[in-house]
Order: C-alpha cells, then structure tokens, then sequence
C-alpha cells in the first residue's frame, strides 16, 4: 500500500509539473488555455475538444480584454470559435448561438466567403475574419476548472 501511495504521490507532481506547462488561465469561473503550436482553424477546435474544451467563446468586452491580457505571445494572432458557415451569420461553435458581442476591426466581419473564421489580433483586442487554413495560435475554453485524470487533461484547480 506504501508503494502505490509513493507512486501516486510521484504521479501528481509529474501531472502538476504539466499542468503548469499547459498554460492554462482562470477567469470568472472559466479556464483558458493557449496553444504554443500552430494549426488551422479546424485543427485547433478538434485540439481543444481532445483536452476536454472547445475554441474560446467570448462574450463580452471584459473577457475579451482579459483574453488579451494574458496570451503569453502577443504577436501572434489567435483563434476564437466563432464562424460564419452560412456567409454572415456569425455563430460560436461550442453551442452555437449568433453573436451578440462582437469586436471586429473596422472594415472585417463581411469579407465574403473565403474568410470564414475568426481570429483575435496579435497584439490588439479586435478580431479578424480570415481564412480557416491559416496556421496561427488559438485558444481553447472549458467551463469546469479541475483536473481530469481519465483522459489526462488538464484545466485550472478550483
């Protein structure tokens, strides 16, 4: 019994040493990972799905702000989850609601068919539509900050 309590003990500290490594961000009851690897649009909603989350939803002024804040690179553009499938009509992918609060730079948000993904600017709060297969940094969300050992994903300790 010593021996298994040692080794989970050991087990934890390797999980925390990478759970610190995920860059995962706490905000108002929701946690916020950002990528340090580059992928298209669809990659990284997929990515963000295998660790128990889904590409950021942001709804309003203050998260987006703080989203900002606390990228960890600011010269890199990053995606959020909202898309126009049907040409227009911008809905968040995780559950599929129109937007209400938007934060498009001048000009962006009806630049036609071969942007149809949303990415926040590298280093303003402002959005940009752009093409799904362009490779950047993205950020995944999750609504239950805990550690989930089943899947080895991890997100903030409440």
């Amino acid at each position: 019994m010593g021996q298994k309590i040692k080794k989970l003990d050991t087990d934890f500290k390797v999980l925390g040493k990478d759970f610190r490594k995920t860059k995962w961000h706490k905000y108002d009851g929701h946690c916020y990972y950002y990528s340090s690897e580059r992928a298209d649009w669809f990659t990284a909603e997929r990515k963000c799905r295998e660790i128990g989350g889904y590409i950021v939803k942001i709804d309003d002024k203050k998260e987006n702000s703080n989203i900002e804040a606390n990228r960890a690179k600011k010269n890199y553009h990053h995606w959020i989850g909202l898309i126009d499938l049907k040409e227009g009509e911008w809905r968040w992918t995780y559950d599929q609601m129109k937007a209400v609060f938007t934060a498009w730079h001048p000009g962006y948000g009806s630049k036609g068919t071969n942007s149809n993904c949303v990415m926040l600017h590298a280093s303003r709060t402002d959005w940009y539509e752009y093409d799904c297969h362009y490779k950047t940094l993205y950020i995944c969300e999750s609504n239950f900050c805990k550690i989930r050992l089943t899947n080895l994903s991890f997100k903030c300790i409440q």
